[in-house]
């Protein structure tokens, strides 16, 4: 499982990379609404193909208790409530989302205000995030295959925090990406560690 969710990661980066270099490079010359159409083309295929797809079989166990979605999110509060590792961990995890949410929202400023890069600039200092991401991801391999992988969770999200604050020192745009790879390869690392 553990392996899983650190491929899963660098999936995930791999696709975050790939995404905002297209957007990097359709913004350009299409603009922001020819842009948000175009990435429209693959959703639409997505969906097609998902159609198409068979019906999941129904389990021939009988379920002892029906649930409801709100049953389950409870449920899952429960477990989490109970146990201190696991609070621990999504509480980790949830900051993590909360700054990765405010670093999309900054590197927007950061392009336009900042460094002044433009539209264009927003894609290219996202794909380096994701490069530092996949970079990360692969560190978290390396860990994994040690069995180190949970530590130094606090000393990444620390480090994580320090790369974003030197481009504010430091505003430049070949000092920006460099910045954002060593952050994006602080939070892959503590992405794979947090879904282990």
């Amino acid at each position: 499982i553990a392996a899983a969710n650190v491929a899963w990661g660098a999936v995930e980066y791999a696709g975050f990379l790939g995404g905002s270099l297209v957007a990097a490079i359709l913004v350009a010359p299409l603009s922001v609404d020819g842009a948000l159409l175009a990435c429209a083309l693959p959703l639409a295929i997505g969906t097609l193909v998902f159609a198409w797809l068979p019906a999941d079989a129904r389990s021939s166990d009988p379920d002892p208790e029906p649930s409801g979605t709100l049953s389950e999110l409870l449920a899952g509060a429960r477990t989490v409530a109970r146990d201190a590792e696991m609070r621990l961990l999504t509480g980790v995890r949830s900051i993590t989302a909360v700054v990765q949410g405010t670093i999309d929202v900054l590197l927007v400023a950061l392009a336009l205000e900042l460094l002044d890069t433009g539209q264009s600039g927003v894609g290219v200092l996202s794909a380096a995030w994701g490069v530092g991401g996949l970079l990360g991801g692969w560190a978290g391999i390396s860990l994994l295959r040690r069995g180190r992988l949970a530590s130094g969770v606090g000393v990444g999200c620390v480090l994580a925090g320090v790369p974003f604050a030197l481009i504010a020192v430091w505003p430049q745009a070949g000092v920006a990406i460099t910045l954002l790879i060593v952050l994006g390869v602080e939070i892959g690392r503590a992405s794979c560690r947090e879904r282990v």
